[in-house]
């Protein structure tokens, strides 16, 4: 497993949830968001299965307007 994980992720609209294998990773309770990078914290990155599939899910609530959201997992910070 890598030693350092990050999640990239934007959305339009919160709050929105991030979950790693069904654990939750990162929320937001507010705003609206175009980029947000976050360091995984150790545990968050043992929630990884070597040579298993993994899945990177997230749910964000539609409040108004257009809607967009993205996420990606990364070893290097991508700012």
């Amino acid at each position: 497993l890598p030693e350092r994980l990050f999640l990239a992720c934007g959305h339009d609209d919160a709050p929105c949830e991030y979950y790693l294998n069904g654990k939750l990773i990162w929320s937001a309770q507010e705003g609206w968001n175009t980029e947000e990078v976050v360091e995984l914290t150790p545990s968050q990155i043992a929630l990884l299965k070597a040579k298993e599939k993994n899945v990177l899910a997230f749910h964000v609530h539609q409040n108004w307007g257009g809607m967009f959201a993205d996420c990606g997992l990364y070893t290097d910070n991508p700012q």
